[in-house]
């Protein structure tokens, strides 16, 4: 009872470590792209929540390697590749697409890295690579004999793993791409803040002194300029009426950085 007991804390801690690795790498890829410091400013509690898109993100890849693992599992080997000996895939052929998938990550790391100058502020770079990785990488320890002990079963394996990998790796990567559209002002909500005291008007779309929406840590809501030149942090508290105006319409030229 004891010992049961042990383990359930054992993997509530590292379920709930888990949590809070995937939602810390989420807020770093969102705010990173702000260069703005959000160490003093988001409360405990946040980091786990934000991990919940990219865990939907996950169970959507798995739940289509999980089909399509099902799908290979029912059908005869003869009606996929032809005749096939009994003891396919052999040692050698295992050694060889082991190389073949080392190499895939390796170059995908590469052309990842190589490209990161130039397609920094595109959002697509960002979830293609984090979905191209997590798939490489989730193959990758699939094959690991220390998996393999933990989680017999193949398809169980795969879905496992691919939910775990990509969350962690899409954490970051949806993140990035969320901040990216805001930053580049392809997906703004204009924000309206009135106090006893003072008020943040919206101004006409042609003025560029406009505050855009960031986001919200904790009680504290976090606005813009368009040019992501000057960052405002509010305190809920201190705000009467907050007003949110998203944009539909497409900015002019000039006013994207």
């Amino acid at each position: 009872m004891i010992k049961e007991s042990l383990k359930q804390i054992s993997f509530l801690t590292l379920i709930t470590l888990f949590f809070f690795v995937c939602g810390s790498l989420y807020l770093l890829g969102f705010w990173s792209t702000f260069d703005l410091d959000i160490s003093n400013l988001v409360e405990i509690g946040e980091i786990p929540q934000s991990f919940i898109l990219p865990f939907a993100v996950s169970n959507s890849f798995a739940v289509l390697f999980f089909i399509s693992q099902i799908i290979v599992s029912h059908t005869k080997k003869d009606e996929l590749v032809g005749k096939i000996k009994d003891d396919w895939p052999s040692k050698g052929t295992i050694i060889i697409l082991d190389m073949i998938l080392n190499f895939s990550i390796g170059i995908t790391f590469a052309v990842i890295i190589s490209l990161l100058s130039k397609y920094n502020l595109n959002p697509t770079y960002w979830t293609v690579s984090g979905g191209i990785l997590s798939v490489l990488v989730a193959f990758k320890l699939m094959g690991l004999p220390s998996t393999k002990e933990i989680l017999p079963d193949e398809t169980i394996r795969l879905y496992i793993l691919i939910i775990l990998v990509s969350t962690i790796v899409m954490s970051y990567a949806l993140g990035k791409a969320k901040a990216v559209k805001i930053y580049t002002n392809k997906e703004i909500k204009y924000i309206t803040a009135k106090t006893d005291n003072t008020s943040i008007e919206i101004q006409p779309i042609s003025d560029t002194i406009r505050l855009k929406l960031l986001g919200f840590l904790g009680s504290k809501v976090i606005v813009s300029s368009l040019d992501n030149k000057k960052i405002h942090i509010l305190h809920q508290s201190s705000v009467d009426v907050l007003t949110i105006e998203k944009v539909e319409e497409k900015l002019p030229e000039n006013q994207k950085k």
